[in-house]
């Protein structure tokens, strides 16, 4: 039987017929080895049966285009390094999404999370006057401090993508984002009185 003969392949040697041939195939019997230990990376980052489902998906597509590009000696290691990028990723697009369509009044939700007792000072106001007031208090930072804080809130950047971004080491950015966060809180907190 055919799909035997190619089970007992090496997985490099499917990858040779694979790009030998184009068909995906032997992408699939490839795929279909390691698809359990794909899964089980997904549930680990997205920790959520549906979507773990649909990178599992999504990973198995960009691994028949992917496979045609680049040089594999390894595919185990090779497969487990683009699941987890794959997993971060998404994780980057759904954090990014829920921050980005924040309306910006709901901005010191992200500011304030851990501030409850400033919660009254929003509700009931305005939306203008909330946008206003936080942009303005935004505008008064330090340079560093409002760079740091609209990277890591505002496009969703980890700490790491900000220090190459701006050179800041870690501690720096932590403290940058620390001290702006209570500079925020400070100049908002005026406000209300």
């Amino acid at each position: 039987m055919l799909l035997h003969r190619e089970k007992a392949l090496s997985d490099l040697e499917l990858i040779d017929h694979y790009k030998a041939s184009g068909e995906a195939f032997y992408a699939g019997v490839l795929f279909q080895r390691y698809t359990h230990l794909v899964w089980s990376v997904c549930a680990g980052y997205l920790k959520d049966e549906e979507e773990s489902n649909d990178a599992v998906m999504e990973i198995f597509e960009h691994l028949t285009e992917a496979l045609l590009k680049h040089e594999v000696s390894n595919f185990k290691d090779w497969l487990h390094v683009v699941t987890l990028n794959h997993c971060r990723m998404r994780l980057r697009r759904e954090q990014r999404r829920r921050t980005t369509s924040h309306d910006p009044m709901e901005l010191d939700e992200i500011f304030f999370v851990e501030n409850d007792e400033l919660e009254h000072l929003f509700n009931g106001e305005e939306r203008e006057t909330r946008i206003r007031r936080l942009q303005s208090a935004l505008g008064k930072l330090e340079n560093r401090q409002k760079r740091c804080i609209e990277l890591f809130y505002l496009e969703g950047r980890s700490y790491k993508q900000i220090s190459g971004l701006t050179g800041f080491t870690l501690n720096q950015i932590k403290s940058h984002i620390q001290n702006g966060k209570r500079n925020l809180k400070n100049w908002l907190t005026a406000w209300k009185d």
